[in-house]
């Protein structure tokens, strides 16, 4: 008998052993060959399972991680957010140029009345008592104040800026209080109050 490769094949089998036990033998032996292949390939398919189901474990963790950093974001975001816009807000109103400004009268015959005027750099609005037509549609008129001359004074727009200026009323007019000199411009900001005869307005700015 051969050795290695051979005893195994044949090994039980003598001279003595008929044709059918050498071929069940040879069966016998290929079919060993055939489960130690399937074991091999069983092994490699478990090792293949058990790192697909690590790499699904690991990709379920980071996807969890993203989300829950996704979930914080927007708060801090909005929060940021809300803080650059409060002061972009500022800034634009220290930079930017005012479209037009609201009147507000909180004394005197017209109390509670508002409006809203657009001056243009050639086209000033005038207040006044008066109740014609640049008064009313593009101006602020106070017919019940008799202490308001009728041309009382103007608004102008001059390099970007809003300005009051008395333009030699009866009365005059006063800036917070204090008098104004007809003719002289003074610079209208947010919230200044501007006295004409007996009609106290406080001023707006709209950007």
């Amino acid at each position: 008998m051969a050795s290695g490769k051979g005893q195994s094949i044949y090994a039980g089998i003598s001279e003595e052993s008929t044709i059918e036990e050498l071929c069940e033998r040879v069966l016998q032996y290929h079919m060993s060959l055939k489960d130690k292949k399937y074991e091999k390939v069983i092994a490699e398919y478990d090792s293949m399972t058990e790192e697909a189901k690590n790499e699904i474990r690991k990709m379920h963790h980071d996807a969890i991680s993203r989300a829950n950093k996704e979930n914080e974001t927007p708060v801090e975001t909005k929060a940021q957010t809300k803080v650059l816009s409060s002061s972009d807000n500022v800034e634009m109103k220290k930079t930017s140029t005012p479209t037009s400004i609201n009147i507000e009268i909180i004394s005197g015959p017209h109390k509670g009345t508002a409006f809203n005027v657009k001056p243009k750099s050639r086209y000033p609005c005038f207040i006044g008592r008066s109740t014609g037509k640049k008064f009313r549609e593009r101006g602020v008129s106070l017919p019940d104040d008799s202490e308001v001359s009728t041309t009382h004074a103007k608004l102008e727009l001059k390099r970007g800026k809003f300005y009051f200026v008395d333009t030699g009323s009866t009365n005059g007019s006063l800036r917070e209080g204090q008098p104004i000199e007809a003719g002289d411009p003074v610079l209208l900001e947010d919230g200044l109050t501007v006295q004409v005869g007996g009609s106290e307005m406080r001023i707006t700015l709209v950007y």
